[in-house]
Order: C-alpha cells, then sequence, then structure tokens
C-alpha cells in the first residue's frame, strides 16, 4: 500500500556571487534569517536573526515580516504580512528567496524491535498519572470566527461650527498620518488612524472644504489594508490553533488584540482567553510540566 502524499515548502535561496541553494522544508512552518536555528538561512549582517515567518497553510502559503529593518520586499513591494504565491520572489538584503508547494510521499516511521520493551514503564507511567488526575483532559475553547475589522456605521464630525470642524479636521488629519505611518509595526494606531482619517472627512465636509474627498480616500486604502491583514493574522492564528502550536498562537494573538482593541463581543472574548492559555501554556513548557492542562475559555 502506497503512503499518502504530504505537502512540504521548497525554497530556492539566490545569493550574492553564489549559486542558488534548494531546500525542502517538511515542517509546514519556516524561519528566514540569520541565525543557526532557521531553516532558511540568509548572509550574516543582511537581515536580523529571524527576520520572517513562513507557514504552509493547505496549499496556500503566508510571509511574515519579523524584524523592519532591512525592508522585506515581495515582487518589488514592501511587506509586512502577505500570501507568498509560487513565483513571486521575496527580497531581504540582497538574497532572493522563491517558493514552492510540493507533495512528497509521507516517510514511514521507522520502529526499533526493542521499542515495544522500552514502553511497556511509560504506558504505565502514564496510566499511573492519569488514575491519580481523576479528571477529564481538557481542551482549548472551539475556535470563533472573526467580525469585520470596521464597522460599517458613518462617522460624524463633534461640532457643526464650521471654523471649529475646519480646525477640528486638520488636526485629525495631522494625527492620522502620524498614526498611518507606525502602524505596521503598532497594529492599533492604524485602527484609531481609520477613524480620524474618517472623522477628518466629516468635518472637511461640515467645512466644505475639498480635502474631505483625500481624507475618505486615506481611510479607505488605509482600512482596506489592515482588514488584510487582520484576516490573515486570523487564518494564521487559526493554523497554529489546529497544529497545537502555542508560541505561533501567541504571536498572532498580539497583533489581533491590538488590531480588536477598539471591539467587544464573542471574538474578542476569544482571543483574551486564547491569549491567557498560551501565556499559560508557554509557563508550562519552561517548566517542564506537560502541556494542555488548562483551559482557554468554556
Amino acid at each position: 500500500m502506497s503512503n499518502p502524499l504530504a505537502f512540504v515548502l521548497k525554497f530556492r535561496v539566490e545569493h550574492p556571487e553564489q549559486e542558488a541553494d534548494e531546500l525542502i522544508v517538511e515542517a509546514g512552518r519556516a524561519l528566514i534569517g540569520t541565525g543557526a536555528h532557521c531553516e532558511v538561512r540568509v548572509g550574516a549582517g543582511t537581515a536580523a536573526r529571524e527576520h520572517a515567518d513562513v507557514v504552509l497553510d493547505g496549499e496556500h502559503v503566508w510571509v511574515r515580516a519579523l524584524a523592519a529593518e532591512p525592508l522585506m520586499t515581495l515582487d518589488g513591494r514592501a511587506c509586512v504580512q502577505s500570501e507568498w504565491v509560487p513565483g513571486q520572489s521575496l527580497r531581504i538584503g540582497q538574497t532572493t528567496i522563491s517558493v514552492e508547494v510540493v507533495s512528497q510521499p509521507r516517510q514511514p516511521k521507522k520502529t526499533s524491535p526493542l521499542l515495544a520493551l522500552g514502553l511497556v514503564p511509560v504506558f504505565a507511567a502514564a496510566w499511573l498519572v492519569l488514575q491519580l488526575l481523576e479528571a477529564p483532559r481538557e481542551t482549548m475553547a472551539a475556535i470563533q470566527q472573526p467580525p469585520r475589522l470596521f464597522d460599517a456605521s458613518e462617522v460624524q464630525c463633534p461640532t457643526s461650527d464650521v471654523v471649529a470642524a475646519a480646525a477640528y479636521a486638520e488636526e485629525q488629519l495631522r494625527i492620522a498620518l502620524a498614526e498611518r505611518e507606525r502602524s505596521p509595526f503598532f497594529p492599533a494606531e492604524g485602527v484609531q488612524a481609520v477613524t480620524k482619517f474618517r472623522r477628518a472627512a466629516a468635518c472637511f465636509r461640515q467645512a466644505q472644504d475639498n480635502k474631505a474627498d483625500q481624507a475618505c480616500s486615506m481611510a479607505d486604502r488605509l482600512g482596506e489594508r489592515l482588514e488584510e491583514d487582520y484576516r490573515s493574522r486570523a487564518v494564521l492564528l487559526e493554523h497554529a490553533y489546529r497544529m497545537r502550536d502555542v508560541s505561533g498562537m501567541q504571536r498572532e494573538l498580539s497583533a489581533l488584540r491590538a488590531l480588536t482593541s477598539h471591539r467587544s463581543g464573542a471574538y474578542v472574548d476569544w482571543l483574551a482567553e486564547l491569549d491567557r492559555f498560551a501565556r499559560e501554556e508557554l509557563a508550562a513548557q519552561r517548566r517542564r510540566q506537560p502541556l494542555s492542562r488548562k483551559r482557554a475559555g468554556t
């Protein structure tokens, strides 16, 4: 009987003045950086120790920057987080990387004839632990589906006075522009900037200023980018959740909780509970205690 196929990541790494390297990563997740532990290595001094995180989700590949400098680009465009389509070139410093998803037969696990004898005391100890616990094993809470990041409700200008509205609009626009610049590194400021752009647009209309359309366009473009980032991170979180990758979960939870800090509801509550669960699990790892002993929700 043939072995089932497994999807794996195949990278092609082109270094300056060197022959290109090709490598296959079977784990479904890979780090790109200069660190010796990284699956995809780039030259020392050209990138951070951990510069990018790559995740295989089914047949789709997602890449996320873990460092701001040097700027990571995907087909020449700045990339903070995006789906990485085969054929696109990821560039970090002078290194160019391409990826594709390939299938290969799953490797059968080799067993030793002494394995069964060695496992006898292990199973005995496990049975004893279960008897002592006298409680069912608890698991993480069911996955919650993310709502839209922004509401469709229109933002109103807080004043009806024309002069005050114009001054308030200029102030909101100035603050929003600064927050937009910081948003790749502080997602919550991007969310705040969208609201300020919309409030500036409403006040510019109140003051009959033609800057209203410009502010509205800025809000729409930034809102679309944040919504895409939000959806991507939700997919990565769900993948890490299903793989029981606690470290991966916590990386996405930090950004998702920042992006949803203006909201409330079941999804936000689930993120908070899952974050608590991940922190406790990581603490348990550090203490070398068994995982999944704590529950992340009801």
